[in-house]
């Protein structure tokens, strides 16, 4: 069963990936989330990089589609959301399927704010994320300090995936990688 401080971090993640705020994820949140990205960064719709943002952003929902057994399309409710990372991660201690998310998570940031594709994520990129996805900003430098583990002033993909590990799975309420999404413990 999902502790307090779990369900409280998974659900801080959906709502922020419920782009329209209709307690729902469906396409269109992570397309919209695609085209905030481009008009972040001033990238035209008739750029090809346009099109490969919105087509990366929506790729998590697919994902995730195909995992809660749904066909395209359908959309997936806090419950299930819940109920999957419990019963199928958490409470299963799914390891193979924790690394996968881990990875699809560190993979969906990389690709969609790394902008000069260095494998790193600058304090401009995780300010830009922060923005995207409508974050209060004032969690902004906190969250980037609480990441960088290694204090070097960017995040490396292995300090973003024992962030996301600990965000996914961690109980404990003071875990770095709870920042990941800003403040989540409202």
């Amino acid at each position: 069963m999902l502790k307090p401080v779990q369900e409280k971090k998974l659900t801080h993640f959906f709502n922020i990936l419920d782009h329209n705020k209709n307690g729902k994820l469906e396409e269109n949140d992570f397309e919209g989330i695609g085209v905030n990205i481009c008009i972040n960064l001033a990238i035209s719709p008739n750029a090809k990089e346009y099109d490969y943002l919105v087509t990366k952003s929506k790729d998590l929902y697919y994902q995730l589609i195909k995992d809660l057994g749904k066909q395209s399309g359908e959309s997936i409710v806090l419950e299930e959301w819940l109920n999957y990372f419990d019963e199928e991660i958490i409470s299963a201690k799914n390891v193979t399927l924790l690394k996968n998310y881990i990875q699809i998570t560190v993979r969906y940031v990389f690709d969609l704010y790394d902008q000069d594709h260095d494998g790193l994520i600058t304090v401009e990129e995780f300010v830009d994320m922060f923005t995207i996805y409508g974050l209060d900003s004032k969690y902004t430098a906190k969250s980037f300090i609480r990441l960088d583990a290694n204090h070097d002033e960017v995040i490396s993909k292995s300090e973003l995936i024992q962030a996301v590990k600990d965000f996914f799975v961690s109980s404990d309420p003071e875990a770095d990688g709870n920042w990941i999404f800003g403040k989540w413990d409202d």
